[in-house]
């Protein structure tokens, strides 16, 4: 059990990184800037803990990106989420 929720963790954190756009594009949005900075912290964080490279490797294409959130979405369901469950 701890090994699948080591993994859900890591998946989620990949999943959520990939959604992330660039700050400016959440200040043109009028985002506050304290949300922003939580974010680009977020960010940092994950690139420490995976490296930046490797959460890129995710998104380089369509199909590294539905690897990526389907093995998220097979672990939820192991751990008795819905299918198909990508909330981060």
């Amino acid at each position: 059990m701890k090994e699948i929720l080591r993994a859900e963790d890591e998946l989620e954190t990949r999943v959520w990184y990939g959604r992330k756009g660039p700050a400016a594009h959440y200040r043109a949005q009028g985002t506050p800037e304290d949300i922003i900075k939580g974010m680009l912290k977020g960010k940092r964080d994950a690139e420490k803990r995976f490296g930046k490279k490797s959460l890129m490797d995710n998104m380089k294409t369509d199909w590294d990106w539905g690897f990526v959130s389907e093995k998220l979405s097979a672990i939820r369901w192991v751990l008795g989420y819905d299918w198909d469950m990508l909330d981060t």
